[in-house]
């Protein structure tokens, strides 16, 4: 928890990750992915509306039990296994943002289901405020999702963001070659 910005990424990137509408329909019918998929969102806007209000047990509510559960971040070292190790790196990415600040707006998104799993993946730009003072940065996040008991929880959250002085875009990099 070295970063305030790789601390605002892993609250962010949650929060970003609700407004994945691209699903690849992968069950043996669509009705069912549609079900799936909107079942998955539904979960996601559970956890955007607990993190924006800071509810740490209505966040926690939304994660698989066990310690093959995980959180990680951008670098060396990032890593939250289990609810208590979650739960503490949450109380201190609460500590990092403005209580309702928290916006996003994607750009690319796509996930898909399959049986009692599901993932998501997208880039997105974010926004949020500390102390008042208005912060902007890019996200990229991916979720695995596991159906439990018939309720979709989070089995992992992986969260990515460049804070150096160059960012470079994948195009960009691509084209020097």
């Amino acid at each position: 928890m070295k970063d305030t910005i790789v601390k605002l990424s892993l609250m962010s990137g949650a929060l970003l990750l609700a407004s994945f509408s691209a699903w690849t329909p992968a069950r043996s019918t669509q009705d069912q992915s549609d079900k799936d998929a909107a079942e998955v969102r539904e979960l996601l806007a559970k956890h955007d509306q607990a993190l924006n209000e800071k509810d740490m047990n209505a966040v926690m509510t939304l994660f698989a039990p066990g310690d093959k559960t995980v959180v990680m971040g951008t670098g060396p070292g990032e890593r939250w296994s289990g609810h208590a190790e979650i739960k503490d790196a949450y109380s201190h990415f609460f500590g990092d943002f403005d209580k309702g600040s928290l916006v996003h707006e994607c750009f690319w998104k796509t996930g898909e289901a399959n049986g009692d799993m599901a993932w998501a993946a997208a880039m997105c730009k974010m926004t949020d405020s500390m102390k008042g003072k208005k912060r902007e940065y890019g996200l990229n996040v991916s979720a695995a999702f596991v159906r439990q008991d018939g309720k979709w929880l989070f089995r992992m959250m992986h969260f990515s963001n460049l804070t150096g002085a160059s960012v470079q875009t994948a195009e960009a990099t691509r084209k020097k070659k």
